[in-house]
């Protein structure tokens, strides 16, 4: 703590804001309605639901598990227990929907949208140790609940496709999953 400083700080605390819950739900809503306008409302309620999930299954761990936090944050009011961070987990669901749901065109438009993700999401988690308010194991924990949250939009998406569905490209690239009239 004494090494850091101010400036380091002042970039962390503004990194560790992407991940907060309200700045992660405005995302999710846009992502949602991006969806929802190019006729995919199943998608775009399924983003909803697996970053609402992510973010109350990670209030609902730390509630549960009680995990203090460095440096006695939790013995004050302002903080809650440490495990999983729920910035961490926010912010890994969200890009991880990013990733499975939104269409994108060619090998690198693909890798640039990953590296972004990870970028983005592993430097909220740095963040979050940096500003000393949480354990390193903790980001990790809010990482994969984020990540398993993330994904499971996708396992949907995979599901309608095994169960008959076909996948209709759409002018701008989109990708919409609908029922194959044409062969039943």
């Amino acid at each position: 703590d004494a090494h850091r400083s101010d400036l380091v700080r002042v970039a962390a605390w503004r990194v560790t804001q992407l991940g907060g819950l309200l700045p992660v739900l405005l995302a999710a809503a846009a992502l949602a309605g991006f969806l929802w306008h190019h006729h995919q409302p199943r998608r775009a309620v399924l983003v909803l639901a697996a970053v609402v999930l992510a973010e109350a299954g990670a209030y609902a761990l730390k509630a549960g598990l009680g995990t203090p936090r460095p440096q006695g944050l939790s013995d004050g009011a302002d903080f809650i227990a440490a495990f999983p961070s729920a910035h961490a987990a926010g912010i890994a669901a969200l890009v991880t929907a990013w990733v499975v749901l939104l269409p994108i065109r060619g090998r690198y438009g693909r890798r640039s949208v990953i590296t972004l993700g990870l970028v983005i999401g592993l430097g909220v988690g740095v963040t979050r140790v940096v500003l000393g308010v949480h354990w390193p194991l903790d980001v990790v924990g809010g990482l994969g609940l984020g990540v398993v949250c993330g994904a499971l939009p996708g396992l949907a998406g995979s599901a309608e496709r095994v169960s008959g569905h076909q996948s209709l490209a759409v002018p701008g690239s989109c990708r919409l999953y609908t029922s194959d009239a044409a062969g039943d």
